[in-house]
């Protein structure tokens, strides 16, 4: 959707499209130190973080032949956290933990039917942000194997920015970029071992 009006209002562009194809990349690195209080292991941690988004919009109905536009993003920034872990037998465990980020958000698009834009970047976004995540995870341990079943939620969003729009004919023209924002929940279930 494209909009004239500020808060997106006034729409002037609503098409459905396929967006099927892409990759997102994230990583977490941090140093930690952790403590025993009684039975309780609590780990604080401070590091960095980088998330990486790249989406494709395709065809989708046949009315937008050509059509392979792109938007990649990139989320980098710090993290802290905090991290407890209780022991509820001589095998199992339950952990959960709080994260916050901050970041520079920057996202780049390629709109590869518009002519009025640049190929390939056709604009760039560019915003501060925070992300605010929390997890709990279950753990069976056996020797040196975790066997764990985890859930974690994470809500984000940027403030308002810069959105720099590269047009053909050589201008390049600053908007204000509203936000982006993410939003997720996820279940996972795995195994790790300690080979230490």
């Amino acid at each position: 959707m494209d909009y004239r009006g500020d808060n997106r209002t006034d729409t002037v562009y609503n098409e459905g499209f396929n967006a099927n194809k892409g990759n997102s990349f994230s990583w977490r690195t941090t140093v930690e130190y952790a403590w025993k209080v009684g039975e309780i292991t609590v780990t604080p941690a401070v590091g960095y973080i980088l998330h990486r988004q790249s989406l494709h919009i395709l065809d989708k109905t046949g009315n937008a032949s050509g059509v392979n536009s792109t938007y990649s993003s990139r989320f980098q920034g710090a993290t802290v956290g905090l991290r407890a872990d209780f022991p509820l037998s001589e095998h199992i465990s339950l952990g959960a933990g709080a994260w916050y980020d901050r970041y520079h958000f920057r996202g780049q698009a390629d709109w590869n039917l518009i002519t009025t834009f640049r190929h390939p970047l056709s604009f760039q976004d560019d915003a501060n942000g925070y992300n605010l995540e929390g997890n709990i995870r279950g753990a069976y341990h056996l020797d040196r194997w975790e066997f764990f079943l985890a859930g974690n939620i994470l809500r984000g969003k940027t403030g308002k920015g810069t959105d720099m729009l590269y047009l053909a004919n050589g201008n390049d023209v600053p908007t204000q970029f509203n936000e982006a924002v993410r939003n997720y929940m996820g279940v996972s279930v795995g195994a790790s071992v300690s080979l230490f």
